[in-house]
């Protein structure tokens, strides 16, 4: 399987390779243990997690920078309001967009390939 941003986020990619947000959820982070049962319960899809409103604001965002935020409101129509206008978070999203562009220091930090998808071929097995 080559890994791309098409089949990124499938349940086969989730079983053939081991991502950081899995890896955090069977060994924890700080502030959170980790849980083999819970990760176990993802990859076969008995869990899903539910998507917070920030959550979604932080993924306009980075919808945005990475050029597919028209892709992203496709996806998203739960982000407008009846009339089809930008729900409340959504034009804050905006604001904070525009602050961003606006400040060439943060504009260098993401300056460069967006999103990119590194795979390590040859990793050291546990115990070696």
């Amino acid at each position: 399987m080559q890994l791309c941003n098409e089949n990124y986020f499938s349940d086969a990619a989730n079983k053939k390779y081991l991502s950081v947000s899995q890896y955090k959820d069977f060994v924890g982070t700080v502030g959170k243990r980790g849980c083999e049962a819970l990760a176990l319960a993802k990859l076969n899809r008995e869990w899903k997690d539910e998507t917070s409103t920030a959550m979604m604001v932080g993924k306009y965002v980075d919808a945005h920078f990475e050029g597919a935020l028209d892709i992203f409101r496709a996806k998203n129509p739960e982000i407008f309001t009846k009339k089809g206008d930008l729900k409340a978070e959504y034009r804050k999203a905006e604001e904070i967009i525009q602050r961003v562009e606006r400040d060439p220091l943060f504009m260098s930090a993401l300056s460069g390939d967006k999103q990119a998808i590194l795979i390590e071929e040859n990793s050291p097995t546990l115990g070696s």
